[in-house]
């Protein structure tokens, strides 16, 4: 799942640098504002369910009852499906209200109504994958999406198409990682059994999905709404600085997350087979290893901002502050996932929705206000605060009831390490050592301090890259992990 997550970030990453080093930072902004718009409407077509997919399809299968495993799957795909033609048959329609005099952008949202139902088909399959233990297919279905819209979206933009060849290459790559699932990864990963009857399985499954749903709206819309916001207040252009450094952001917290993701089906299996001492380890872990993977990036982003931005060209280092801000919000949005996903495993979805929805809604309001004062900046601190507040209460809620023991240590230390390599990267530059330089004494300095601390030997460095290359063996995914 680590590698899906990252294969994903960064070729998402690798698309948006070339795209912006290829078209206008206004084409690249109303390309990003539709992407955003349709991202936020999948989440209502999904109404939750692949994460009960993934939840109930992983507790069925290791108990034995694969013809429920079947059942749920078929269930997820019919209500993906009716939602999603329903929502983008609607968003179709009543676009040319909103944006009458604005031909091009309601083409671009045309073409994001035709890719909406593939992408929230896409999304019901990762979670069947994830709870199948088959982590290999999250990857197949993603990268066949990433590499057919990073090809169709530069041959057009590059015949002129601007930003319709964006949204056409998101367009196409959805339509066919959506029918590769379908008619070969999902049959691949499901037990041979035929669909069999559980009566309220259908009402059991909304019931899990519906807190886990609306959770999903405000953290997609938390995520989400900034570029739009941006492009609202501040223009086209601002919107397309700002979609690529909130990408590096996405980079971070999505990488990390991966990690918090494995844990839904891991925890609802440990659970299942009554192991629950085994989920306080697996939080601590969890977290510690999702800080130390994205501590080195986020130096790089924080130390030298104009330099980073600066590879996709000049213009773009106007939003280095924000790029700063955005990199160290990231670890309040890390550790947010990981507790959500543990409180989901927990099947705790309600205490799950009341962190989202306490920090989304504290962070939308936040960027609405300070966005027209302080700019990208402002738009940068709502994610900043909507990290916090998140991820304080979802840690709180998931200390109570005794059932996970969280140690402080997991957390503190490896945040002192990158906080300590802050500090010298920052007294290097402030010493008018060369910036590359710099960076490499804090990367050294992380290093160092890990090892002293021993949250990290040696030993583990060289487990991890094993483990990382063994995870994307089928053989080894179809294991639940105990």
């Amino acid at each position: 799942m680590t590698l899906d997550s990252a294969a994903n970030a960064l070729l998402g990453g690798v698309f948006w640098i070339i795209v912006a080093r290829i078209a206008p930072p206004d084409v690249v902004g109303r390309a990003a504002i539709v992407v955003a718009l349709v991202s936020i409407l999948v989440i209502f077509a999904g109404l939750g369910f692949q994460l009960g997919a993934s939840k109930f399809i992983s507790e069925y299968n290791s108990r034995g009852f694969g013809s429920l495993a079947r059942s749920v799957y078929s269930r997820t795909i019919q209500v993906t499906t009716a939602a999603s033609l329903a929502i983008a048959v609607g968003w179709g329609l009543s676009s040319r209200y909103f944006f009458f005099n604005d031909q091009e952008f309601i083409l671009l949202i045309a073409l994001g109504a035709l890719s909406l139902p593939f992408q929230a088909l896409v999304r019901s399959l990762n979670g069947v994958y994830q709870g199948c233990h088959r982590m290999a297919y999250c990857l197949l279905g993603d990268l066949t999406f990433l590499v057919l819209r990073l090809a169709i979206a530069v041959v057009l933009v590059l015949g002129g198409f601007g930003a319709v060849g964006i949204v056409l290459g998101y367009a196409a790559g959805f339509i066919t990682s959506a029918m590769v699932g379908l008619t070969l990864l999902a049959p691949a990963a499901l037990p041979k059994e035929k669909p069999g009857q559980s009566p309220g399985l259908l009402r059991r499954m909304f019931r899990f999905t519906a807190p886990n749903y609306a959770a999903t709206i405000f953290h997609t819309a938390a995520n989400q709404v900034s570029i739009p916001l941006v492009g609202l207040f501040l223009g086209s252009t601002a919107a397309g600085y700002y979609n690529i450094v909130f990408l590096t952001r996405l980079v971070l917290v999505t990488t990390a997350t991966s990690i918090g993701l494995a844990l839904l089906p891991t925890v609802s299996s440990v659970i299942s087979q009554g192991k629950r001492d085994s989920v306080s380890t697996l939080y601590n872990l969890s977290i510690r290893s999702a800080i130390l993977l994205v501590s080195a990036p986020i130096l790089v982003f924080f130390l030298i901002p104009d330099q980073v931005l600066g590879l996709i060209d000049s213009e773009y280092s106007a939003a280095s502050f924000s790029l700063q801000i955005l990199a160290i919000s990231s670890l309040g949005s890390i550790v947010f996932g990981i507790a959500t996903s543990a409180l989901n495993g927990l099947n705790r979805p309600v205490s799950a929705l009341f962190a989202t929805g306490a920090g989304a809604s504290v962070g939308i309001a936040s960027s609405v206000i300070m966005i027209p004062v302080f700019g990208l900046a402002g738009a940068a601190a709502g994610s900043l605060v909507d990290g916090i507040i998140g991820a304080t209460i979802a840690v709180g809620l998931l200390s109570t009831r005794g059932t996970v023991s969280i140690h402080a240590g997991f957390l503190v230390k490896p945040l002192i390490c990158l906080g300590g390599a802050i500090a010298v990267g920052e007294l290097a530059i402030f010493a008018g050592i060369n910036a590359l330089a710099a960076v490499f004494l804090a990367l050294v300095a992380l290093l160092g301090i890990s090892l002293a601390l021993r949250i990290l030997t040696l030993s583990e460095i060289g487990s991890l890259i094993i483990l990382t290359f063994q995870k994307v063996r089928p053989g080894n995914l179809c294991r639940s992990t105990e």
